[in-house]
């Protein structure tokens, strides 16, 4: 599934009816870059702890980053590597 951040309860009912994998990309590790391009109701924090509900809830998780974001830098890149192990993402 790929449906974006939802409730806990959410994910819960979803996973009852059969749901195994979810994906919901991080679009980048760099909070003041995911800022740049989220509205402000969507914040860095929340899709991280929507991401580790889906783990708590038992999903095989995946995610994923955007390459070339205007201001973006090779470290950035470096640290969403470093995050997805961090992260125990499985795709």
């Amino acid at each position: 599934l790929s449906v974006g951040e939802l409730p806990d309860e959410y994910y819960e009912r979803l996973k009852q009816a059969g749901a195994k994998r979810y994906l919901l990309r991080i679009e980048t590790s760099n909070p003041e870059l995911f800022k740049c391009f989220h509205p402000p109701e969507q914040t860095f924090e929340s899709r991280l702890d929507r991401l580790r509900a889906l783990k708590r809830v038992g999903y095989q998780v995946g995610t994923g980053v955007m390459i070339g974001l205007p201001g973006q830098t090779r470290r950035d890149l470096a640290n969403d590597i470093l995050f997805f192990l961090e992260e125990d993402v499985d795709m």
